[in-house]
């Protein structure tokens, strides 16, 4: 298993030295290629990453001036309890209740998906669990693994500084 794993990472490392040493291309034609092909599957596979990360940050950019024209219009329709603050419940009861359009759909979509970037934590709770972690020979032993989670809301006070947010978090995408 070891020698195999030696054999996959090797032509990628003789790559980097061959590329830092400035010998990159005189090695025999088969480590040549095999050193090549590596790097074209590293680049290959960061690839998608970058153009997700780009359309995300389009799509933010062309939704962003829509949610604080559509919040304003529909914050009492959303906010069922009146306490003025629409959580994630209210906003997927929405989803299935208000008549909208298409476009304001998507924005609601849009809201419902961006719930910690439009507003602000209301609350917050921490979980404890157990994993099992084995000792080897001698048996097993609990550790615990405590996790803290945020609870999102949305606020009057939070929708107009949104757009604002998303064009100096993304300008560089």
């Amino acid at each position: 298993m070891l020698e195999t794993l030696r054999s996959l990472v090797r032509p990628f490392f003789g790559a980097i030295g061959a590329i830092a040493s400035g010998t990159f291309g005189r090695q025999s034609p088969v480590t040549g290629m095999a050193s090549l092909l590596m790097i074209c599957a590293i680049f290959a596979s960061l690839t998608p990453t970058a153009s997700e990360g780009s359309t995300r940050a389009m799509i933010l950019r062309k939704m962003a001036p829509r949610v604080q024209p559509f919040v304003e219009r529909h914050f009492a329709a959303i906010d069922k309890d009146g306490n003025g603050v629409i959580i994630e419940a209210e906003l997927k009861q929405a989803l299935n209740s208000l008549g909208l359009g298409k476009e304001e759909m998507a924005t609601l979509q849009h809201i419902t998906d961006e719930l910690s970037e439009i507003g602000h934590v209301i609350d917050s709770y921490t979980t404890t669990r157990f994993i099992a972690i084995a000792l080897g020979n001698s048996g097993t032993m609990m550790m615990p693994r405590k996790t803290t989670q945020n609870v999102y809301g949305i606020s009057a006070e939070d929708v107009p500084g949104y757009q604002a947010r998303v064009i100096e978090k993304y300008k560089h995408w």
